[in-house]
C-alpha cells in the first residue's frame, strides 16, 4: 500500500510538472489556429436584404427537413438577372418508400394546393423581415422540379401559380 501510494505522488508530481509546458503549448495552438482565420475577421459589407434572406433561410429549410412530404426546399436568394428572391422546391413521387399516395397519382387541383401552400409559407417568412414582399407578389419567384429530373413541373411568378402541361 505504501509503495503504490509513493508511486501516486510521482506520477501527480510528473503530471504538475508537465501542465504549464501543456498550457503553453495549447495557447501557440490557439494562436496558430486564429491565425488561420484572421483574413476572416475583417470586415465586410452585408446588406439587409443578406441578413433578412439568410434568416429567411434558416426558417425555409427547417419547415422542409423532415420526411413524410413530396416537397423539399432549396435556398432561397435574390436573382439579380431577375430582380426577384427565386427559390426552387424539389417534387418528389412518395413520400417514404411505402407511400400509397404518389404525386403523380394526385389530382391537378391537389397538387397546386400543395405547391400554393408551400409558397404562402415563403411568402409569410420573408414577409416578416421584406415588408414588401405581401403587397408585391412580382418580387417572388418560385420554380417547382421533379426530383432528379430535369422538368420544371410548375412555376409562381409575378403572383400565379402555373402548372406545367
Amino acid at each position: 500500500m505504501r509503495v503504490m501510494r509513493g508511486r501516486l505522488a510521482i506520477l501527480a508530481v510528473g503530471l504538475a510538472m508537465c501542465l504549464p509546458v501543456t498550457a503553453g503549448h495549447a495557447e501557440s495552438d490557439r494562436a496558430t489556429r486564429v491565425a488561420f482565420l484572421k483574413p476572416y475577421f475583417s470586415p465586410h459589407v452585408t446588406t439587409e436584404l443578406d441578413w433578412a434572406l439568410l434568416w429567411t433561410n434558416l426558417q425555409w429549410i427547417e419547415a422542409f427537413k423532415n420526411q413524410g412530404n413530396y416537397l423539399r426546399s432549396n435556398i432561397v436568394f435574390y436573382r439579380q438577372d431577375l430582380g426577384r428572391v427565386w427559390t426552387s422546391l424539389i417534387v418528389f413521387e412518395k413520400r417514404s418508400f411505402d407511400d400509397l399516395e404518389p404525386f403523380s397519382s394526385l389530382k391537378g387541383y391537389q397538387k397546386k394546393a400543395l405547391m400554393q401552400e408551400a409558397i404562402d409559407h415563403l411568402a409569410a417568412i420573408l414577409s416578416t423581415r421584406i415588408p414588401e414582399m405581401k403587397v408585391h407578389p412580382e418580387l417572388l419567384e418560385v420554380e417547382f422540379w421533379v426530383a432528379g429530373g430535369t422538368t420544371v413541373l410548375a412555376r409562381y411568378r409575378a403572383g400565379e401559380l402555373v402548372l406545367s402541361p
